[in-house]
């Protein structure tokens, strides 16, 4: 948590997705095969392109198995890497629940050689769609497998029943139920769904007879209180669209014998009518291949795409001579023409290597990853504009359009989590489309700060205070600017015996120090009811500090054996000592340079709110003058003000702790000497205010220079946002976007962001932005 000199920060951020824009007029040709060529280009869908080329690359060397196995081991392992990640949410376990508020999957593949074709729609409780396709493919004479059988099926071939709700999906439907249920998938129903929930009844009615005089389909219009309407694909009212709310991961894999495969995996429409679905399973609908020619997968709204099977239709289109990118505009554009609003897109690519892609209703256009033996990349297509009986997929010159994000910070707990990405991809190559392209390697070119949530408790006083101030004060400008190509400059290994790395801070010798968890995993049963530690989980024999070359990545020197139960939070004060929060302990550390213990607070694995006992502290920080500040977090939030030699002087912010006045001290961070330090300053001074940023989860401050990371949930997984803001102008701008759970961040003297991950477990260091934040 980060309070700035004299202010409570409230601050500003913009969501801004930019791309180098690099306008290819020629194909170019293939570079090397074996060749992925993935939809969507966040960093989960790249990982999942990277995981298919690494399998196809391991098995190749190893000399495993057939041509064919090999190929769809690949392509099913890289659908799975998706649906473990849960791309984007929109691709395995845990996302897009139903209108009754269960999530099911659907999955498909279909291999070139023998026209091979195996699937699964409306799969429930299990979670490995992608491996069931496989198996139905290759245990089964059947294509198509559905429902609840699906399930008995995939229970028979061995795989374990799970649930597919989380706790995420499950407040994800909540939501929708308290919004009225909008948006919904109905139409011609009363009540009307545009304002109510179901159940619902249709409007038309069935005649006696199927054809009458006045109907040739036997029904007639009953008029409901003299209205009738009709919610069609044409509605302003978005169901589909954006990144955010697509539905499918369409992969192809071309191998070094020129023979194709192709895949998809989805779980469907966000508050679908249960039992629907979409394009991804069928067969020249998600996904289509010809060993002759090549594979094309399509993504987005399935209920539109299906009715064109434009899968099919681009492989046919090739296969009369059209290059994939033509192949892919000639079936959008035949879908554009009925549907001018639809969302979608479709990625080809040959048997030779080429690839392409198309796309529409997505705004800033639509990016797909590509993998192959040379190197990666990312590819992105701009809208597809469509003119009577003529449409042409080239970009138009100019920036991407920037989106203005903001929102009040408040007090409140603090808690991480985190993201992960793959370990070895190039730095960021990444091309606008306009025609073929063979070859690439598929790039790290977003990256995020570690979050540091710090969210309002209901009826927190403070919080309270400052929103009535923030209230009575205008909203600073945030101006709408391009941002440069930021670039991830170093991704660092971490050795076995680290684990999930929950704090992070550079030393006086700017060396790395991490602060983790060994093999401890905080989970649901990590805690009881009453937020005491399960007895069962003794102190971490292990270290659990680690000090690294923040350069090499190199392990110098590894503490904190036997001392924490569950690492939270880390500072280094000017001095170089050492300040730990255990929220297994409930407890506060502060250790020398030399990691010798000077002092504990709080009673060891006993919560409580009063001024000896912690809940679950998260972080510290320490004032210039030695005065130290503790945020407790989780159960309490509050802030405690604590003196050089650990006396309680003062607390802010706990709904049922003494009321502080108005001059209390409540926070600052600031630089001093290239040393990070933090004080706290009178609250409730007014600074800036925005609005919609989200939740701030992790920040820092390096000069005038902030760092952070917002998101929409409690748990910083949607649509996490990196932003840098420069106090002197109020400027803000965000270079990072798709990003999930990162969880610790430090900022070195020379500029760069380091954010730590947990799975894999990896250090990212990239560069802060330069000059300032404008």
């Amino acid at each position: 948590m980060l309070l700035h000199q004299g202010h409570l920060i409230l601050l500003v951020s913009f969501n801004i997705f930019n791309y180098i824009h690099n306008y290819e007029t020629n194909t170019l040709n293939p570079t090397g095969l074996p060749l992925i060529v993935s939809t969507w280009d966040t960093l989960d869908f790249q990982a999942a392109a990277q995981r298919a080329y690494d399998v196809f690359q391991q098995q190749s060397y190893e000399g495993k198995s057939s041509s064919s196995h090999r190929r769809l081991n690949a392509l099913v392992e890289g659908l799975t890497e998706c649906e473990k990640r849960r791309c984007d949410r929109t691709v395995g376990f845990g996302g897009s629940p139903d209108e009754r508020g269960e999530t099911t999957l659907d999955a498909m593949l279909m291999d070139g050689p023998g026209h091979k074709y195996g699937a699964v729609a409306a799969l429930r409780r299990i979670k490995s769609a992608a491996k069931v396709a496989w198996a139905v493919m290759n245990y089964t004479e059947h294509s198509l497998v559905v429902g609840e059988k699906a399930t008995e099926f995939a229970l028979a071939m061995g795989f374990p029943m799970e649930s597919l709700s989380t706790q995420e999906s499950t407040k994800m439907h909540q939501n929708w139920l308290r919004a009225h249920c909008q948006p919904n998938f109905w139409q011609n129903v009363k009540p009307d769904p545009r304002k109510h929930c179901g159940p619902y009844q249709p409007i038309w009615k069935a005649s006696n007879g199927l054809g009458s005089d006045n109907d040739s389909l036997g029904l007639t219009m009953s008029v409901t209180n003299g209205s009738f309407y009709s919610i069609g694909r044409d509605s302003e009212e978005l169901l589909f669209g954006g990144p955010k709310n697509h539905d499918t991961i369409g992969m192809i894999l071309v191998d070094c014998d020129g023979n194709v495969a192709a895949g998809t995996s989805s779980n469907g429409a966000r508050n679908k009518i249960a039992g629907r679905v979409g394009d991804s399973p069928i067969v020249g609908s998600g996904a289509y291949v010809d060993n002759e020619v090549g594979g094309a997968v399509a993504t987005g709204d399935g209920d539109v795409m299906m009715r064109f099977v434009p899968s099919f239709l681009a492989v046919e289109q090739m296969r009369q001579g059209k290059s994939p990118s033509e192949a892919t505009r000639e079936a959008i554009g035949r879908i554009k023409r009925i549907y001018p609003k639809f969302v979608g897109a479709l990625v080809a690519a040959a048997v030779g290597g080429e690839f392409g892609a198309a796309c529409s209703g997505l705004g800033e256009g639509f990016g797909y990853s590509v993998v192959d033996s040379s190197r990666a990349k990312v590819i992105m297509v701009h809208e597809l504009q469509i003119h009577p009986r003529h449409f042409s997929g080239m970009p138009n010159n100019g920036s991407l359009s920037t989106f203005l994000i903001a929102a009040f910070f408040s007090l409140g707990h603090l808690s991480n989590w985190a993201f992960s990405a793959p370990s070895n991809w190039n730095q960021p190559e990444v091309v606008v489309d306009s025609g073929n392209y063979g070859g690439g390697s598929l790039p790290y070119f977003e990256s995020a700060l570690a979050q540091l949530q710090a969210q309002n408790q209901a009826n927190s006083v403070g919080a309270e205070e400052v929103q009535q101030l923030a209230d009575q004060q205008p909203r600073s400008a945030v101006e709408e600017e391009e941002e440069e190509e930021k670039q991830l400059t170093l991704v660092l290994q971490l050795p076995s015996e680290i684990g999930h790395v929950v704090g992070m801070a550079l030393d006086p010798q700017n060396r790395l120090v991490l602060f983790h968890r060994s093999s401890r995993v905080w989970d649901e049963n990590s805690f009881t009811e009453k937020n005491r530690l399960n007895r069962s989980l003794e102190v971490i024999p292990n270290a659990t500090i680690a000090v690294l070359d923040n350069n090499s990545g190199k392990v110098l020197e590894m503490h904190g054996r036997n001392h924490f139960y569950m690492p939270h939070g880390l500072a280094i004060d000017s001095e170089g000592n050492l300040w730990l929060t255990d929220v297994g302990s409930h407890q506060v550390h502060k250790l020398d340079k030399q990691f010798r213990l000077l002092m504990s607070l709080g009673e060891k694995l006993v919560p409580g709110s009063d001024s000896k006992h912690f809940c679950k502290p998260t972080d510290v920080a320490v004032a210039s003058t030695g005065d130290f500040f503790v945020a407790d977090g989780y159960c309490n939030s509050r802030i405690m003000k604590f003196d050089r030699d650990g006396k309680l002087i003062s607390q802010f912010g706990h709904k049922n702790s003494d009321d502080p006045p108005k001059s209390q001290l409540a926070g600052l961070e600031s630089t001093q000497r290239n040393h990070h330090r933090r004080a706290y300053v009178p609250t409730g001074t007014f600074v800036t205010k925005a609005e919609n940023i989200g939740r701030i989860y992790a920040i820092r401050e390096k000069e005038h220079f902030l760092a952070g990371v917002t998101s929409w949930d409690r748990i910083g997984q949607l649509e996490p946002q990196v932003f840098v803001m420069d106090m002197n102008t109020g400027k803000a701008k965000s270079f990072a976007k798709g990003l999930e759970n990162a969880h610790a961040i430090a900022l070195s003297d020379n500029g760069d962001i380091f954010v730590s991950q947990l799975e894999p477990k990896q250090i990212i260091k990239l560069s802060v932005p330069s000059g300032n934040a404008e």
